[in-house]
């Protein structure tokens, strides 16, 4: 939860510079889509590329992978839902209010 706060400060902090920025997020969820239309409107195009795998039994299998190498554990039911929800949200929410999309 820190480290998505730290971001969500980093990004505050270069839309008020006016600098360019980047993220990576899961679009699980709705919180980016009330930015975009305020960062639209001061002046950035904003670019949205979602990398999905082809279902979400290759998410898991990645965090068990992840998990073998030394990285944190995420419950099978948080992937699937995520999942889920990140495509539905990339083409009923985000891909709308974005300059340009690539999937």
């Amino acid at each position: 939860m820190r480290a998505g706060r730290l971001m969500l400060e980093e990004i505050s902090a270069r839309v008020a510079r006016g600098r360019s920025f980047a993220f990576e997020t899961t679009l699980s969820g709705h919180g980016y889509a009330r930015q975009i239309p305020r960062w639209r409107a001061l002046g950035y195009h904003v670019t949205l590329v979602f990398l999905s795998l082809p279902n979400a039994d290759m998410a898991v299998q990645r965090m068990t992978d992840r998990v073998t190498q030394g990285g944190h554990a995420i419950p099978e039911a948080v992937i699937r839902r995520r999942f889920d929800a990140g495509l539905r949200n990339f083409e009923g929410v985000y891909k709308p209010l974005v300059n340009a999309w690539a999937l």
